[in-house]
């Protein structure tokens, strides 16, 4: 089982939910204290940490979401959850329409792991 730094990977949490969910019309977190969490995790990084996960995000976003995910979802008003595993990763799911989007992430600093699923209703 790995383990990674459970802090780190909190703050990349926040950072994926705040940068995909920026794309979207609306996203909010289902639980305001996960999302607090994560937020003082984020809070506490390093601010060149905060860029480095930052732009890793916007790139995931850009580079693959935009490309695979139907136009129409973007117009959705998405409910976020927070998932952990065993392993140190962290699932990050939006929920909105007809769309359930699963992006799944490790953090490793550069090598960052990101995966995704999406499921129509």
């Amino acid at each position: 089982m790995i383990k990674r730094n459970s802090n780190e990977q909190k703050a990349m949490e926040y950072v994926v939910y705040m940068m995909v969910g920026s794309y979207f019309k609306k996203s909010s977190c289902i639980s305001k204290w996960m999302e607090g969490r994560a937020f003082i995790e984020y809070k506490e990084m390093n601010v060149n940490k905060q860029l480095v996960m930052e732009e890793m995000s916007i790139n995931f976003v850009e580079k693959v979401l935009l490309k695979e995910l139907p136009q129409d979802v973007w117009q959705k008003e998405m409910r976020v959850k927070f998932n952990s595993y065993e392993d140190g990763s962290s699932e990050i799911r939006f929920t909105g329409g007809e769309y359930l989007i699963r992006i799944f992430t490790l953090y490793k600093g550069k090598k960052t792991e990101f995966e995704y699923r999406i499921y129509k209703k």
